[in-house]
Formats: structure tokens, sequence, C-alpha cells
């Protein structure tokens, strides 16, 4: 008779479905004149059930610490604002302009910008102003 702890010898295969993407996020990005505006992050950027946003890391610029103005997470890329108020929601962004900037955000008002550069209009615009510059800029004499 065996007394000892018994394993099982054969297993049954699973076939899971494929994970859903997550639902999305809201992040709060500070103004500079008081409350915050908000964000709607994509579906499937968030983490999964049981997982956490990665910790906020910055270096430490004195032997107090890192302004609460300068730390918070990034605003995931492909975020569209949905609102505005005076507390914050979610997860919450640097205050712009203070922890570099955030895509999308106009540093010095703390609004949304529609982060035209980043997009291929903004590099087509910015090229066809170039141009015209260049070719009906008055030439000096010399």
């Amino acid at each position: 008779m065996y007394n000892g702890e018994v394993f099982a010898t054969r297993s049954k295969d699973y076939n899971l479905p494929a994970p859903e993407p997550t639902p999305p996020a809201i992040f709060s990005v500070p103004k500079k004149g008081g409350g915050y505006v908000y964000y709607r992050t994509p579906p499937g950027v968030a983490p999964g059930l049981g997982d956490n946003w990665p910790d906020p890391s910055m270096s430490h610029p004195n032997k107090i610490g890192v302004a609460s103005i300068t730390i918070g997470r990034p605003l995931p890329r492909g975020s569209v604002r949905v609102g505005e108020g005076e507390e914050a929601i979610g997860s919450i962004t640097p205050l712009p302009g203070a922890g570099g900037r955030i895509p999308g955000l106009d540093a010095s008002l703390g609004s949304f910008d529609s982060d035209i550069m980043s997009s291929n209009v903004g590099a087509l615009a910015a090229g066809i102003v170039g141009v015209l510059l260049a070719v009906f800029w008055p030439k000096g004499e010399g």
C-alpha cells in the first residue's frame, strides 16, 4: 500500500480562446489653470486583469525628490480627448511642459493640439510651407 502523494500522469488539452483586448482606460492631464483634461485610450492599451501599469520612474534631481507635477504615467498614443473636470479620473500624466512633451498636448496651455506635427498631414504642410518660402523669399543681390 502506497501512502505518498499522488500526481496526475495525464492531462487534458485546453484550447483557450485568444485573450480579448482590455477596455479603454481614462487618463487625466493636469491643466495649468487647475482642473484636468480627460483622455480615453484605444482598446487593448491597458494592462490585463491582475496586471498593473508600470510604475512611473524618474531620476531624483535633488535630495527632496521629484515634484508631483513632473511625475506621472505617459499618455498612450492614440488617446482621444473625452472631456474636462475639476478632479482627476484614472491615471494622471505629468503637467504638460513640466515632465517632458506629451504627444497631442500644447505644453504652454495644457490643452489638446491634435498632435498635428506627428501626423503625415503636418509633415506635408510643413514641407509645402518650406517650398513656398524657398521659391518666393526675396533673394538678396550679390
